[in-house]
């Protein structure tokens, strides 16, 4: 028999502070919406996130054929930010949907709180993609770096050439997310040039 889990056996400060942190979450996403929908032939929506299996934002620009896939955290005290391997999934799901684009990107953004007060926005690049099979974790740190982890397929021996058991973990460190005009991510400057980073998927 399923156990129900319901209202009245949480805390109600925890049922409180969670609708806070999520409202503080949704707030920042709608302000990234009115940011990117300012700059020129580019349109942005939020797709509603967790609750709906989706990405959070899509942005698109249809008259250069651009697609960009967002998965936003955020945190208000919390020195280190996670995002989930299902959540990153979702994002290069819906960038292999719309093949007709012609660069599709998925950004993860972070938005650490008081006192630190920092937002960045990095990409998950083609080397993350073909990595996720072996995927271990993606976080972001409050001082703006933001590492991929992955299991490697190297076989590691001892002294004796015998192959040992444990496995090796590498990381892939992402670089910083450029919309143009609208600049973002660590210590970054609105007249900064954008890198040539965009994801470009197969179809």
């Amino acid at each position: 028999m399923v156990q129900t889990t319901t209202t009245s056996k949480i805390p109600k400060n925890w049922i409180q502070v969670n609708k806070i942190r999520r409202g503080r979450g949704y707030s920042w996403e709608h302000e990234m919406v009115i940011d990117i929908n300012k700059i020129s032939a580019w349109k942005c929506r939020r797709l509603g996130g967790s609750s709906a299996g989706l990405p959070d934002l899509i942005a698109v620009n249809n008259q250069e054929s651009k697609l960009l896939v967002f998965e936003c955290k955020a945190t208000k005290q919390a020195k280190v930010l996670y995002v989930p391997e299902k959540e990153i999934r979702r994002c290069f799901a819906i960038v292999d949907m719309f093949s007709i684009y012609g660069d599709r990107t998925v950004v993860v953004s972070f938005k650490f709180g008081r006192p630190h007060n920092n937002e960045y926005h990095f990409i998950v690049d083609d080397r993350c993609y073909d990595l996720m099979d072996r995927f271990v974790k993606l976080m972001c740190t409050v001082k703006g770096e933001c590492i991929f982890y992955y299991v490697s397929n190297e076989t590691i021996h001892d002294e004796f050439g015998l192959k040992i058991g444990k496995e090796l973990i590498k990381t892939i460190k992402l670089d910083p997310f450029y919309l143009y005009g609208y600049s973002v991510g660590a210590n970054v400057s609105i007249e900064t040039e954008p890198k040539d980073t965009t994801s470009k998927k197969s179809n």
